[in-house]
């Protein structure tokens, strides 16, 4: 330092000391004069061209005896290049420590940087991305090219473009890309590459660019398996043979899938908002509406439940079709109701059966109502398990006297042993009719005359489950002639929709893949079944196997399509059938891929079916065989019915008698009368029975008939005609004149 010399006062000093320090420095110095002690301090100076320099001032007080300071001595060094290191030193910490900082935050949020010289083709790649491909950070060079080595082959000439082109444009914006490296073990890693060049040349070529890579794998795997569920999603909506519908939580209509156009005959957008209401049938939308909304305003929800309920559709072209409605709630992450999904299975087939199975029912009923025969079935043992009401007014006992080996103390004991021997050397097969007469022997003493019918009552298998039969009261025929009789057996028909399950088969990996309810139509357990094609297999049953193979491979061949009815083995040794739909999916070299599919529980529907016709073949073969004569007509007696015997009488087919009215028949002589009748049967619902009226055969010679009427009616007791049943009793009337005049003659010889 140099040596100055000037006059300044200290006021004149202390105003070139840095404002912000002249406080701290005169307190200092002041400090320094009251103890007596040496001083040093470091302050800024302005000087005259308002530049500041860093100082070091050192000095002491110089006293007199009695401890006056006379004046002060010091030196004052220039420290401003040091002051301006020890700037720069902790500028540099700083920065060390924020980039310290900014790796650590990098590195937790798996983002990798990089910087590249490319005059040098010299660059840094940090540790993180380096670990992001698998690689320890010795493994790796930092040369650019072999970088691009690791990039993807189909990936690296769009990154190509976007980085010449970051170049061309001199942009100050940095580039994005997403593509792929090749990890260490293979697999592809997923980044979003951005970079910037941050130093140009005077000519305006990069020098420097630096960016980052961050590691978005996981999100792209996530948005591939969402994407492969919506396509899953739409392939089971598309295989689905049920409508698919989602609600708001106002009950509002956002989706529906085509099957549900199908099923309504409207359009999509007829159903979305509170569209889909129009589309109820009148009679079933208020209560449909009370149920939803009661679970609504009460929020009862069950999130784990579903809402079920039946109901109708009416058409646009007046046609009705019933559905079954289930419906479950759709929850969010937390467990918010965002939501409803539903669906709509065409129940119609099963209403139908089950209104068929009402009416057969119905009809049954009238039918036992009407006829002259008692009715009862027998299990396999000959215990009796069934008695109507006529079989009592015919044996004269109580119908529970009937139950179990009751029946014999009814049968005369001379007839009993005759009876049960030729029924026993019968031998009877399925199918096979045994016919048998005897006698009852009343309680008070009365003897009358019986035929009997009996048929071996079959199982679906073929198997003899019992014996249903027919009691004819033939009292008056072993004098006269023979007595009407009918049998029919009662129809059992239920139905159930079943909750489908959705399937899934994959043929490159042979892997079957099921959703909870798949399993409980099979009666597995998650443990239990394979999941392959084989396992599927052995749950078939044997009889249905080479079917089902048959159908897969001809739907494999593009033949025909997966719709089929099947038969199913479960665990427990249970048999159920269960209704199949696939749609099968191919590569674009047209090999099979994978088929998706519903599965869902048809066994109540098929037994419904096979007992339905069961009960048809048993009711046509009774109507077909027993000697009276029985037809049925509607409202306007208008033929909808008759059994052969009916029509043989007049040499006709039953075909020829079907849809005409008594006026365009042979007998239409009598026509007015029969209507009247008919007409007076039905308006009061009240049944005549055993009466007697006259009519005339094809040869025009008159005939007496004994006839029972009753009114016929629907599953609802609307009447919808009247059912007819009479016998000859001509023989008997010609007797009866007869024996008259032979007791006038008698009677004259006498007198």
């Amino acid at each position: 330092p140099h040596e100055h010399s000037c006059s300044l006062s200290y006021a004149q000093w202390l105003n070139q000391i840095h404002p912000e320090q002249r406080q701290l420095v005169d307190q200092q110095l002041q400090q320094a004069i009251a103890t007596h002690t040496d001083y040093a301090v470091e302050y800024r100076l302005i000087t005259p061209d308002n530049s500041i320099n860093w100082v070091l001032a050192k000095g002491r007080g110089v006293y007199d005896s009695t401890g006056k300071l006379l004046r002060m001595l010091g030196v004052i060094i220039n420290i401003t290049e040091r002051k301006l290191a020890e700037a720069e030193q902790r500028r540099v910490q700083v920065l060390q420590g924020e980039l310290q900082l900014l790796e650590d935050i990098l590195e937790t949020a798996q983002v990798g940087y990089w910087e590249w010289h490319l005059a040098e083709n010299q660059g840094y790649f940090s540790s993180t991305l380096k670990r992001m491909l698998g690689y320890e950070t010795h493994e790796l060079v930092d040369k650019s090219h072999d970088w691009q080595y690791l990039l993807f082959e189909e990936d690296l000439p769009e990154f190509l473009d976007s980085f010449n082109q970051h170049f061309q444009n001199c942009s100050d914006s940095p580039y994005f890309q997403e593509l792929r490296y090749r990890h260490k073990d293979g697999s592809a890693v997923w980044a979003i590459c951005s970079g910037r060049v941050i130093e140009w040349d005077h000519n305006g070529q990069p020098l420097r660019i630096i960016g980052s890579n961050i590691n978005i794998t996981q999100r792209k795997q996530t948005e591939e398996a969402l994407k492969q569920s919506e396509r899953r999603y739409a392939n089971l909506t598309e295989a689905a043979p049920v409508g698919i519908f989602q609600l708001d939580t106002t009950g509002k209509c956002t989706y529906v899938n085509e099957r549900w156009t199908e099923m309504t005959g409207r359009p999509t957008q007829a159903a979305l908002g509170m569209g889909w209401i129009e589309t109820v049938h009148s009679e079933d939308r208020d209560r449909l509406m009370r149920e939803w909304s009661l679970k609504l305003e009460q929020e009862i929800v069950d999130r784990k439940a579903f809402y079920e309920s039946e109901g109708r559709y009416l058409c646009l072209d007046g046609t009705i079709s019933w559905f079954y409605l289930q419906v479950a709630p759709e929850i969010d992450t937390n467990d918010n109701i965002i939501g409803y999904i539903g669906t709509l299975t065409d129940i119609s087939e099963r209403q139908q059966a089950q209104t068929a199975l009402q009416e057969s029912e119905q009809r049954y009923a009238s039918l036992a109502k009407a006829a002259p025969v008692g009715i009862f079935r027998l299990d396999t043992l000959g215990n009796c398990v069934y008695v109507n009401d006529r079989w009592s007014e015919m044996a004269g006992r109580p119908r529970e006297a009937a139950l179990g080996m009751g029946w014999i103390e009814a049968i005369h004991p001379e007839d009993y042993e005759r009876i049960r021997q030729e029924w026993f050397a019968a031998g009877l097969t399925p199918n096979e009719l045994f016919y048998q007469e005897g006698r009852h022997l009343h309680p008070d003493g009365k003897v009358t005359w019986f035929h009997s019918y009996l048929l071996p009552e079959t199982s679906p298998s073929g198997s003899i489950i019992g014996y249903i039969g027919t009691l004819t009261d033939i009292t008056i025929r072993k004098q006269t002639e023979e007595q009407l009789h009918h049998l029919s057996e009662r129809l059992t028909l239920a139905l159930q929709s079943g909750r489908f399950g959705i399937w899934e088969y994959d043929f490159v990996q042979d892997r079957v893949i099921w959703d909870d309810q798949m399993y409980v139509l099979y009666g597995l357990s998650k443990d239990d079944f394979s999941c392959t094609y084989e396992g599927w297999l052995n749950c078939l049953h044997s009889e249905d196997r080479a079917y089902l193979l048959a159908v897969i491979d001809r739907v494999i061949q593009g033949k025909q399509e997966y719709n089929v009815d099947f038969r199913i083995v479960q665990p427990s040794g249970n048999i159920s059938f269960l209704k199949g739909y696939g749609i099968l999916k191919r590569d674009k070299h047209g090999e099979p891929i994978r088929i998706i599919g519903v599965n869902y529980d048809i066994t109540e529907r098929k037994q419904a079916e096979q007992e339905l016709e069961e009960s048809r073949t048993m009711l046509r073969l009774v109507l077909d065989t027993i000697p009276q004569r029985v037809f049925w007509k509607d409202c306007q007696s208008r033929f909808l019915g008759c059994n052969p015997a009916f029509a043989s009488d007049y040499q006709l087919t039953p075909n020829e008698i079907i849809g005409k009215t008594d006026f365009e028949l042979p007998w239409a002589k009598w026509a007015e009368l029969y209507r009247k009748d008919d007409a007076i049967v039905m308006q009061t619902r009240t049944p005549k029975l055993g009466y007697e009226e006259q009519t005339e055969n094809l040869d025009g010679e008159q005939l007496w008939l004994r006839t029972n009427k009753v009114p016929l009616t629907n599953s609802t007791g609307e009447v919808i005609g009247v059912l007819v049943s009479h016998e000859d009793i001509t023989e008997r009337k010609l007797a009866e004149v007869q024996l008259r005049q032979t007791n006038e003659q008698l009677a004259h010889t006498n007198v």
